[in-house]
């Protein structure tokens, strides 16, 4: 039942463009195409509907547009934060820094971020420390622990 209607849709939608009078469908088309759209199938409520909503597409302003598709960004790189300063916030719970790449810190606010390089382990054990991201070189961040001179490259998850 769905078949026939979208059929018969699209191919008044194309005869619209040189019969938009508001005429009913059978008036529109030839006997021919009214049954190769499968319109025969329709019962006369269906049909009454359709010819309804073809009125009202006839009666929409001939330079309506329609809603642009969204921008195709597939291989492009993330658009760049426009907020660039320090976030700052808690690690929660015992801490006990880090040994290398890989690992993820989840901090308070709920960020959780992937540790992609450090200069050397970080050994402590200290209860929600401060952290703080920073901006660096070339759009990458940078965590450093309060009260300690160690930092590490690390990269949002989420």
């Amino acid at each position: 039942m769905r078949l026939p209607l979208l059929l018969a849709c699209l191919l008044l939608a194309a005869s619209s463009v040189h019969a938009s009078d508001g005429a009913p469908l059978r008036q529109r088309m030839t006997a021919e195409e009214f049954r190769a759209a499968g319109l025969e199938k329709l019962s006369a409520d269906e049909l009454a509907r359709l010819d309804a909503w073809l009125a009202a597409q006839d009666a929409s302003p001939a330079g309506a547009a329609a809603p642009a598709p969204a921008e195709d960004r597939r291989g492009l790189p993330a658009p760049v934060a426009t907020d660039d300063s320090d976030i700052v916030s808690r690690i929660p719970g015992n801490f006990r820094g880090w040994s290398g790449a890989g690992e993820v810190i989840t901090l308070a606010n709920g960020q959780r971020w992937r540790i992609v390089q450090t200069s050397g382990a970080l050994v402590v054990n200290v209860t929600d420390p401060v952290a703080t991201i920073s901006p660096a070189a070339f759009g990458s961040w940078s965590l450093r622990i309060e009260g300690y001179n160690a930092r590490a490259k690390v990269r949002r998850v989420e």
